[in-house]
């Protein structure tokens, strides 16, 4: 018996990188569809090289806005690399100057002489019924195909002749979460969700005919309930992990309980904080809650000063890395995790010839 006689016809690799392009489309809050009239709020910065690999989103503490950590970023130029600073969903009250936190806090939180331990009922409520969602609302957008909106025809140009549109076409490896304090909290829990939803049986499972059909809006403004549910559960099978998330003194809220599995999420962590001298695990120790959410995370334990500036309610240094040194073990956990401009076009140079098989 002859084998069977194989015609090879040359691909030109060029044709894959092509596919990607170096602009990715501006993105556009009003895209996004809200959550209980919830909408989000952002500043945006394309990367500086023209060659748009990786996003950055940025999430804040209590109290401050989306404007601190722009300007922080843009002092990075990481390659490659843009940026999405994303404001806190929710007001802080009594306060005279803009501030914003991701989860609601009550005015009698701070009228009261001993007010509940954070995070509250409220704000635990909050967290599942609509900071989540709305985050993932917002990560369908980021992912979605772009021509989605030019078949709409929804597609404008922005300022800087870049198109916005139905969506920005980002991998979810390529979006990486950096947050500090409360911002730490909501980039942890949003990895784990995430985990949680590739891990579930419904997130691979086809959805049935009745979950399938098209969710009406419930009102004018909008309650995230406008857009296709099936779109939904396609997005959402396409978010298996993201890229990373690093974490500056934000801890997990929603902590594994005793006996439960482990789960093992597969998005990247790098989990910084100051301990106390007197805490009895290694330096380099994960905490435990940490090491059983994410595969593998990776730890930074800095310098701890009781008297630190910046202190929670728990009195626990929550500084922002300082220094060289501190900072260093941040750009190397991103120097792992970060697509650097050109790798693509180098790793497929070194794989040899491409063909394709001709019928």
């Amino acid at each position: 018996m002859q084998p069977p006689t194989l015609n090879l016809k040359p691909v030109d690799r060029t044709s894959f990188s092509s596919k990607r392009p170096a602009r990715r489309p501006v993105p556009d809050a009003r895209q996004v569809d809200p959550v209980n009239n919830v909408r989000p709020t952002w500043e945006y910065m394309a990367s500086k090289d023209g060659r748009d690999r990786n996003l950055i989103i940025m999430l804040h503490g209590v109290g401050d806005t989306e404007r601190p950590f722009f300007q922080l970023a843009q002092k990075w130029q990481l390659p490659g690399t843009c940026i999405l600073s994303l404001r806190g969903f929710f007001q802080v009250p009594l306060m005279d100057f803009p501030s914003y936190s991701y989860l609601p806090i009550s005015m009698t939180h701070y009228l009261s002489p001993d007010p509940p331990p954070i995070p509250t009922k409220d704000q635990l409520k909050a967290l599942q019924e609509v900071t989540l969602p709305l985050l993932k609302n917002i990560l369908r957008y980021l992912v979605r195909d772009p021509s989605e909106g030019e078949k709409k025809k929804e597609t404008v140009i922005g300022k800087d002749n870049t198109p916005m549109g139905c969506g920005c076409g980002w991998d979810p490896e390529e979006i990486h979460l950096f947050g500090w304090g409360e911002g730490g909290t909501i980039g942890l829990e949003l990895g784990r969700s995430v985990a949680l939803s590739s891990s579930s049986p419904s997130a691979s499972a086809s959805p049935s005919p009745s979950t399938s059909s098209t969710t009406k809006n419930q009102d004018g403004n909008g309650n995230g309930n406008g857009q296709e549910k099936e779109d939904k559960d396609r997005d959402s099978k396409r978010i298996n992990r993201l890229g990373s998330v690093i974490s500056i003194s934000g801890d997990l809220y929603s902590t594994p309980s005793v006996g439960a599995k482990d789960l093992g999420g597969e998005t990247p962590v790098l989990y910084f904080h100051r301990p106390r001298p007197s805490s009895n695990s290694a330096p380099s120790d994960s905490p435990s809650w940490l090491k059983r959410t994410f595969a593998h995370p990776q730890t930074i334990s800095a310098k701890f000063s009781p008297v630190a500036a910046q202190q929670d309610e728990k009195g626990r240094d929550i500084r922002m890395p300082e220094g060289r040194e501190e900072w260093e073990g941040v750009m190397r956990f991103w120097s792992e995790v970060l697509v650097r401009p050109g790798m693509e076009e180098t790793s497929s140079s070194m794989a040899g010839e491409v063909y394709e098989v001709v019928r």
